[in-house]
């Protein structure tokens, strides 16, 4: 019964470095076969174990590629194969679409030239065919190249190259073609990637070099040659092609033509980092003239972990990068960091957020991974250098578990530094706010509501209390943008609203929005700095408050105004009544924003 024969595709493998060239049934040009190993491939309905025949044999007419049975010996066993320049190896695997793998190799004594592939099953009818022809070239002209770059020294691998791609001028006339000329069979051309680019190279001394790094104390053989050769190619356009990202990804991952295997897919660190400093880490690999992948992936990997380091923006990415988590890639990276830490004494959560605090300060200037450690070691709060560590009492107001004494607690206020002075005409010195307001002022962080007025019994609205609030607390403004509907980007209010919501300490309206430009009421007040309160892990027993007006206060608020009063941050009015629904003035924002940052400082 007759079967069909459906030829396809013809690949070339060197074996060493794994080279692949292929060439179709309506093939319109030859390819090479410099290793004389071969692996053919073609689709055919086979009853699986079918023996198959090959036939490599000398092209009879110039571009034929039909080869019939009458002008091919007729075949009728394996044994038969022994007369032929061709050693069947082995079957390497037939797939679920019926591609058949054969490998072949080609015999030492075939010459130079161009020759049919042809194959045939036994008692298949209509005899073999061709699927397609491949330029070989033989062991003898393989050899002659390779004896050259063996023999010669590297200053003329440039000239061999030369000769192998365009020929010898025997007769100095400028043909290299003439009858007779003994010219080089193209080995190079034929079976390189990159022979374009190395023709198109105004300077080719870097790619000689290269040539002669790769060949090392051994000696070259065809396949190293090749292999050799095209990987000087590779090396020199990533550091001389304009577009270093696509050269990154053109020849990154595994196989033949791989010579790096590096994380830039969509999903990688790589990927997330900003245009600036991907284009810094792109540079630094174009100048540092890489010939050797595991010290690009080291180098790579050492401006990915400076660059993720730059571009932190809150504390918990510093935790997250700076982590021993055996899911942390970059953990190693920190080991001096984690140690300066450990070092520190850092008890409590409010210790380590202002040191983190002071790290995001100028995490972005870093140029190098040692002046990251520099950076964490002036970033541990003063305090602790000067201590050693953390302290064996409480802070002040505090029982020695750390949490506050419950009862009417009187907070001091920090000492106002001598000479310091403030620009507001409606804050007199006697005023009951003053010392506060001076405070805050002086630390810079607040502001008036006009020149030379601060609006002392002005009500604070929410967005102006959280920036306060923010800023007593030394937390770095936010860099991202808005999670309100009514928090616009670029308000001057809207870094630190998203410092608190990052904080967990705001969560909006339900609504999808903040109410921005409402007054902020006191019970909403106690609810916030009760939230601080938890963050710092700072405890205040939960007493019931006395005020006269305790029915008034909402059902969510109403734990949080008991803590808050019995911490000492909120007290009545002279009738005893907390008012819960009253907005809160400048003045009291400044009063209780300065108790608070006075307990959040002893921790």
């Amino acid at each position: 019964m007759k079967k069909r024969l459906l030829a396809y595709i013809l690949v070339f493998i060197l074996a060493i470095a794994g080279g692949v060239v292929t060439c179709a049934e309506e093939s319109t040009g030859p390819v090479s076969a410099i290793s004389g190993r071969v692996t053919i491939n073609y689709e055919v309905p086979l009853d699986e174990g079918t023996p198959v025949l090959i036939v490599i044999l000398k092209q009879i007419l110039d571009g034929e590629t039909d080869v019939t049975e009458a002008r091919v010996k007729t075949l009728s066993s394996r044994e038969d194969l022994t007369t032929l320049d061709v050693k069947y190896i082995k079957t390497v695997k037939v797939n679920e679409n019926s591609v058949v793998f054969h490998e072949c190799k080609l015999s030492d004594s075939l010459t130079t030239g161009i020759y049919h592939v042809a194959v045939n099953y036994l008692g298949l009818e209509g005899g073999f065919k061709s699927i397609g022809i491949i330029d070989h070239v033989g062991k003898a002209d393989t050899d002659a190249l390779v004896g050259k770059f063996n023999t010669q020294s590297k200053e003329n691998y440039q000239k061999i190259i030369s000769e192998d791609m365009n020929g010898i001028d025997l007769n100095n006339d400028g043909d290299t073609n003439d009858e007779g000329e003994s010219a080089p069979k193209n080995i190079l051309k034929k079976s390189s990637a990159d022979v374009a680019y190395y023709k198109d190279l105004a300077d080719k001394a870097e790619f000689s070099r290269l040539l002669s790094e790769f060949k090392g104390e051994t000696n070259f053989d065809i396949y190293t040659l090749v292999e050799a050769f095209n990987k000087a190619a590779v090396w020199i356009k990533l550091q001389a092609e304009t577009d270093t990202f696509s050269i990154l990804e053109q020849y990154n991952g595994e196989g033949y033509g791989k010579y790096w295997n590096i994380d830039i897919g969509a999903d990688s660190d790589y990927a997330g980092l900003s245009d600036d400093e991907k284009n810094i880490i792109l540079t630094g690999i174009k100048t540092g003239k890489y010939s050797d992948a595991a010290v690009l992936l080291d180098d790579f990997t050492d401006m990915l972990v400076l660059s993720m380091f730059r571009s932190v923006v809150t504390r918990e990415d510093v935790e997250a990068l700076i982590s021993e988590d055996e899911e942390n890639a970059y953990a190693s990276y920190f080991e001096g960091v984690r140690e300066i830490i450990e070092e520190a004494n850092l008890k409590n959560e409010y210790a380590r957020s202002q040191m983190l605090n002071n790290v995001l300060k100028s995490s972005a200037n870093c140029k190098s991974l040692e002046e990251i450690e520099k950076l964490f070691e002036k970033s541990i709060p003063e305090e602790k250098k000067n201590s050693g560590g953390g302290s064996s009492g409480g802070g002040k107001g505090m029982t020695s578990s750390g949490g506050y004494n419950s009862g009417n607690v009187k907070v001091p206020v920090a000492e106002i530094p001598a000479g310091s002075s403030m620009p507001f005409k409606d804050v007199p010195k006697e005023h009951w706010a003053y010392s506060y307001v001076e405070r805050l002022y002086n630390e810079k962080v607040i502001n008036g509501i006009a020149n030379n007025e601060f609006g002392l019994d002005s009500k604070i609205q929410r967005q102006d209390f959280i920036k306060i609030l923010i800023g007593a607390l030394n937390v770095p403004a936010s860099n991202r943008g808005s999670a309100f509907g009514d928090v616009p980007d670029g308000a001057y209010y809207t870094p630190y609203v998203m410092a608190a919501y990052e904080m967990e300490l705001v969560t909006g309206t339900g609504d999808g929005n903040f109410n921005v430009g409402l007054n902020i009421s006191r019970e909403d007040v106690a609810v916030l700095i009760d939230r601080v309160l938890t963050k710092y892990n700072i405890s205040a027993e939960n007493t019931e408050s006395a005020f006269n007006d305790n029915d008034q206060i909402a059902d969510y608020a109403k734990e949080a105004v008991e803590r808050v009063a019995s911490a000492g941050i909120f007290t009545g009015d002279d009738s005893g009544r907390f008012n819960p629904k009253a907005g809160l003035s400048r003045a009291e924002a400044c009063v209780v924003l300065s108790r608070l940052a006075d307990m959040v400082e002893g921790v």
